[in-house]
């Protein structure tokens, strides 16, 4: 079941609508109160919120002698949502993990302080206007999942304490700096009349990809380029039936693809238990392509109870490789186990029905022809192994293997080998995480994993929902999507457009879509902010040893570094590079939030 806001009674929607209203502009606020505390959140996304849903609950311990005014600024009125979850966006654009898994709240809560904290799945069962319940093995929309966040933010704001004031700001921030001990704010290079004791900064996927050299053609030619697909709807200008090239296959080319065929009138219909898209006539050809050419790896629903149980890379396997006391290396240290884990988590489902010990498994894997056992490289890059003789065969390869990973995906991680193989890949990289986070790699080894391995571990890990890879299929079968090249093309200007070439073929577009979210970029200097902070050195880069790791540098409790004493802490995506995937919408992990709320309220009632 896919939960969108067409399932959602209409009243409770408008607790969303609410929100957005109570937005204001830095204009419309008052002058500053001489005799008060400001508080300075940047970033209106789910970290956002969870930072001042942390700050209220402990300023809520004790009464608050001088009175509290939080700014909380964003770039949209979308505040707790975020560019992410925007509610007016597509309800065909979905999540990729079922909603089992998605809470807004501290589980457990010992500074709950709203009567009832409610996961997603509970909130849609309390607001549902259909007679079926959710199951939380079920999915739902983004836009879904944007209105039960800012139901959340709703609710959250309107709590009355004595003293605390809090206003959600419409403003982009472009630049801060430190007078003594208060921090200003610059929106758009004008200065806000306010002096801040403490800052946030939780701005998410604030980042660019533009390309200059791109950005000039589209000016001088009749050549269309899009650095980012968001928002997705400005995709609707390209015209119908044009040959549009899509760099990147990961979760944003999905939602591309949609835009660029359910979203122009196609439908997607069963005929025999498999989808088959009927055409609108509207739609775009679309040429994915990317640094491996391959489609992700897609999910069913992951809950506890129907994941892969990891056997190797344990938390106590973690726990050793901590107890050692130094840097790890990925590939000497690491990888052999993570290997082991993924061989064990497929062949303990193919030899599934003999009754193996788990030496007599292993040696029947290792009696296995070696040009056919699955190993880690043959499982993240397939194609390694299959070479054609002509470039139109790479389309039937593809078609081949999405029918094979499909039909297997869909037994789920407990009964398919290929399912519990990416399971068994997702949870290690997990327990990587834990490992990698504050250099614990060698810089070299590092340098490596984040230049050669996190892309495709990610691509076998965090994949789309099932039926978004089904729909993909249906648009190859289509001829609609087409994947015609094998290895990553050069791209080269021409005088109407780009061609994209490589040895064994070449094409011309007109039309070129970046889909890839762009990461943070200390020499690209692709967000003004950073941009700024990073020139005047009030943000400096992460150096593991000798390796530039191009993120910025802070200590394990999210503050700046060198700048401890700095009531100012970064908190979700701009912390990557400093820990690993922190871009969830979970609060379990790296929740840099949390400290800089209890610092924050500890400040402002002394």
């Amino acid at each position: 079941m896919i939960w969108t806001s067409e399932h959602i009674d209409s009243s409770c929607l408008q607790n969303s609508k609410a929100l957005q209203n109570l937005t204001k502009t830095s204009k419309d606020l008052a002058a500053e109160e001489k005799d008060a505390h400001y508080i300075a959140i940047i970033g209106g996304g789910p970290k956002g919120f969870y930072a001042l849903e942390r700050l209220i609950a402990n300023l809520r311990k004790g009464d608050l002698k001088k009175k509290v005014i939080v700014h909380w600024f964003n770039n949209n009125s979308s505040f707790g949502a975020g560019q992410n979850y925007h509610i007016d966006q597509p309800n065909y654009l979905l999540i990729n993990y079922c909603i089992g898994n998605i809470t807004c709240w501290e589980d457990p809560d010992p500074l709950k302080f709203i009567d009832v904290y409610t996961n997603l799945t509970e909130w849609i069962n309390n607001n549902k206007k259909v007679h079926f319940d959710a199951d939380p093995e079920d999915f739902s929309s983004r836009e879904l999942v944007g209105n039960y966040l800012m139901n959340a933010v709703f609710e959250t704001v309107h709590y009355d304490i004595p003293n605390l004031e809090i206003h959600l700001i419409k403003s982009y921030i472009t630049d801060l700096n430190k007078r003594n001990t208060h921090y200003v704010l610059y929106s758009d290079g004008e200065q806000l009349l306010y002096g801040y004791e403490s800052i946030l900064l939780a701005t998410g996927h604030a980042y660019s990809n533009r390309s200059a050299k791109l950005h000039e053609h589209s000016i001088n030619s009749s050549f269309s380029y899009f650095p980012s697909a968001y928002p997705i709807r400005q995709l609707d200008q390209i015209p119908a039936e044009a040959e549009v090239a899509v760099m990147g296959i990961g979760l944003t080319f999905i939602d591309v693809m949609l835009q660029l065929t359910e979203g122009r009138g196609g439908k997607f219909i069963y005929n025999n238990k498999e989808l088959e898209y009927i055409p609108s006539g509207n739609e775009c050809i679309i040429y994915p392509f990317s640094r491996n050419n391959l489609p992700m790896m897609p999910r069913n629903a992951i809950l506890e109870h129907t994941k892969y149980q990891l056997k190797y890379m344990t938390d106590e396997w973690v726990a050793g490789l901590k107890a050692e006391n130094r840097q790890i290396d990925f590939e000497k240290d690491i990888l052999p186990v993570y290997n082991q884990e993924i061989r064990y988590a497929y062949y303990k489902l193919f030899f599934r029905d003999e009754a193996l010990t788990d030496d007599e498994l292993w040696t029947k894997i290792e009696q296995r022809d070696e040009s056919i056992r699955l190993n880690i490289s043959r499982f993240l890059n397939p194609q390694m192994y299959h070479r054609t003789n002509d470039n139109e065969d790479y389309s039937a390869f593809i078609f081949d293997v999405s029918n094979f990973v499909l039909t297997e995906v869909g037994h789920g991680e407990l009964k398919s080998k290929l399912a519990a193989a990416a399971g068994a890949c997702r949870e290690g990289l997990l327990q990587i995480g834990k490992l990698y986070h504050f250099d614990g790699f060698l810089p070299a080894s590092q340098e490596k994993f984040d230049r050669d391995w996190y892309s495709s571990l990610s691509r076998m890990s965090f994949g789309p929902p099932l039926i978004n890879s089904q729909k993909l299929f249906a648009l190859i079968k289509a001829n609609i999507i087409r994947f015609k090249f094998e290895e990553a093309p050069e791209l080269s200007l021409t005088d109407s457009g780009i061609r994209l070439s490589t040895p064994k073929a070449s094409h011309d577009f007109a039309y070129y879509i970046d889909a890839r979210i762009a990461k943070g970029s200390i020499k690209k200097g692709n967000n003004p902010l950073y941009k700024n902070l990073y020139e005047r050195s009030i943000i400096e880069e992460r150096f593991n040893g000798n390796y530039a790791t191009d993120a910025i540098a802070i200590t394990p409790e999210g503050k700046l570094k060198d700048k401890e004493d700095w009531v100012f802490t970064l908190y979700g995506t701009p912390t990557e590079g400093n820990v690993l995937d922190n871009d969830s919408l979970s609060r379990k992990t790296h929740n840099f939030g949390n400290l800089w709320a209890k610092e924050t309220s500890d400040l402002v009632k002394n």
